[in-house]
């Protein structure tokens, strides 16, 4: 699948893949909300 290939690719910056940052990183990331939420404008 494309999308697993662009992933586990290594980048030249970080040389690392984003699969590996992800992992490491998700601690710090915000998680959906259960439940959808409608915004309402006006």
């Amino acid at each position: 699948m494309w999308v697993a290939e662009i992933n586990g690719c290594q980048r030249r910056v970080t040389r690392r893949a984003p699969v590996e940052m992800h992992t490491e990183e998700r601690h710090w990331l915000h998680a959906f909300p259960a439940v959808p939420y409608t915004a309402v404008f006006g």
